[in-house]
């Protein structure tokens, strides 16, 4: 029996349409897209300032199958090394927004940043950062500064010197900070202790950003004086107890870590051989060595005597 030739033609012609269907269905199928790494404002390369150690790369990660993990890899001249636990958790699957700080940079290195999806479809994309040598940045230290308790009258308030510029190891009482209005840019931190706030808000002695309002609402709520203290105009410097094992060898490098890791705004029942790492609001990190807390016969007579690294 002969098929009409026309008949033959259209029969192979919707046979290939259906094998067409196929392959196109199987290829919308299959995720070949793999993460999208993009760095903050396109900038995959900086040059650092003379003496400068510390950068922190930012951007985004995007992915159609969802992000499985991103791994962070420093590589200079003697090799690749990772540099952190491998990410595996993402608030949101497909848009990861990222930012890696850098520190005790001494050389020329490239960062690379490597993300794997679901499909383990790997990327990576890297950022360059040049070291800028001749570093005129310094340690300097301020060895034993008493700092004294709240005061409580306007006698005190002359006497009482619990303000500290950790830039240069200055202390100022409530009253010069009254009559001197630029001293609110110089004072970083203060120290207080009160029997009030030992077992409730605030614990036994404290040091605390000079913006931190544990002070304001110590003078508004116990003292028979209303001296001017405004925490919003004062400096915001963030502080946190930190390990540090040889005080006497702090570096630039290693100060940096230890304050690139801190974020609160005050410190909870110091001792003598506590240290806490500090960020200044003009950018300044150091550490605050407390080398003895005396209690005194009354809290208003307690004192705290520290040593200040900061790097200048």
């Amino acid at each position: 029996m002969k098929m009409n030739m026309r008949k033959i033609t259209n029969l192979f012609l919707a046979l290939g349409v259906i094998a067409m269907m196929g392959v196109a269905t199987s290829c919308e199928d299959t995720n070949t897209n793999p993460p999208v790494i993009e760095f903050l404002n396109g900038v995959n390369e900086t040059t650092l300032d003379a003496g400068v150690t510390s950068y922190t790369i930012a951007g985004n990660i995007s992915s159609d199958a969802g992000l499985d993990e991103v791994k962070l890899f420093k590589v200079t001249n003697a090799g690749e090394t990772q540099m952190n636990d491998a990410i595996t958790k993402f608030n949101d699957k497909n848009s990861f927004d990222f930012q890696f700080q850098i520190t005790g940079i001494s050389e020329d290195l490239t960062i690379k940043v490597q993300a794997t999806d679901k499909d383990n479809l790997t990327a990576s994309k890297n950022f360059m950062i040049h070291f800028t040598s001749g570093s005129t940045m310094t340690v300097e230290t301020f060895p034993n500064i008493t700092l004294d308790n709240y005061p409580n009258g306007p006698s005190t308030g002359t006497s009482h010197k619990l303000f500290l510029d950790l830039l240069t190891g200055d202390k100022y009482s409530q009253s010069e900070l009254e009559a001197d209005a630029s001293l609110k840019d110089a004072i970083d931190v203060y120290f207080f202790r009160h029997s009030q706030f030992k077992s409730t808000d605030y614990p036994d002695f404290t040091i605390r950003s000079a913006n931190n309002t544990g002070l304001k609402d110590l003078y508004d709520t116990y003292q028979n004086y209303q001296p001017v203290y405004v925490p919003a105009d004062m400096n915001n410097t963030k502080v946190g107890i930190v390990d540090v094992s040889d005080w006497n060898s702090l570096d630039v490098a290693t100060i940096e870590s230890l304050a690139g890791s801190v974020s609160n705004s005050a410190t909870a029942d110091l001792d003598a051989g506590y240290f806490v790492a500090f960020e200044t609001s003009s950018g300044n990190q150091g550490v605050i060595k407390v080398e003895s807390v005396t209690p005194g016969d009354t809290y208003l007579s307690s004192t705290i005597t520290v040593s200040v690294k900061v790097i200048k």
